[in-house]
């Protein structure tokens, strides 16, 4: 493996994390690096109700938009990205459509159009057809392509209501995911190589750098803290 020795005195791995089954990345942690941002042309019906769907929900049409959508065929989907780019979309509308009017308002099913597709997308993907946490941190586009991954650079693809808030929650698990991709997983086969050849000294070392990034993500969570008052708009999500 190719190292490079840091200032503090021991050696880091320049080689990423393998990505080529769990797609982790050196830079964005569990986080989809660089995902896209639109998908082709023929989804556009899907993408049409959930650029609209804050101003659907709050009159509630939004179900009445969704039940009219043709049954779109996955298969037209090519490539990773474009997988999870479709899924989160129908995470979205799938949520939208069934917490529109509250708890009190649930359907017993989804309709066909949502159900078929995100099926065969979790079928594909191997994962199960709800929003998950995977799914949330791929949501998310530079502001400036050529700028930094941090919060003040970062946008959400797609939202459904809560404005700043919806954002907020949600980049700044993007930004946990992204200080650990940085700051935490490039250190792990370090503590790995140093127990194999019983070094010590580099174990603690690379120890203490995981433990000095723990304390970035707690940095990182505590921002959360200023949009308390808005727990209630996640509680569906």
């Amino acid at each position: 493996m190719c190292v490079r020795r840091e200032s503090n005195g021991f050696q880091k791995s320049l080689m990423p994390i393998r990505n080529d089954f769990y797609y982790v990345s050196g830079k964005t942690g569990f986080a989809l690096e660089e995902p896209l941002s639109e998908l082709p042309a023929y989804f556009d019906p899907w993408v049409a109700i959930l650029k609209d769907a804050d101003d659907l929900l709050k009159r509630h049409k939004l179900r009445a938009k969704v039940d009219k959508l043709p049954v779109l065929d996955h298969w037209n989907l090519n490539g990773y990205k474009q997988l999870r780019l479709g899924r989160v979309i129908l995470c979205l509308l799938t949520q939208a459509y069934a917490w529109q009017d509250g708890d009190g308002g649930i359907p017993e099913f989804l309709p066909e159009c949502l159900s078929i597709p995100f099926h065969g997308l979790s079928e594909r993907t191997g994962w199960p057809p709800i929003f998950t946490h995977t799914d949330m941190i791929a949501n998310y586009y530079k502001i400036d392509p050529n700028g930094p991954l941090e919060l003040s650079n970062l946008r959400l693809l797609y939202t459904l209501v809560g404005g700043r808030n919806f954002h907020w929650f949600f980049l700044v698990s993007l930004q946990v995911e992204i200080v650990g991709g940085t700051n935490i997983l490039p250190y792990v086969p370090v503590t790995q190589e140093a127990i194999l050849a019983g070094d010590c000294a580099a174990l603690s070392r690379a120890l203490q750098s995981i433990a000095e990034g723990i304390e970035m993500i707690t940095a990182v969570m505590a921002r959360t803290y200023g949009s308390q008052q808005a727990a209630h708009l996640w509680k569906h999500t």
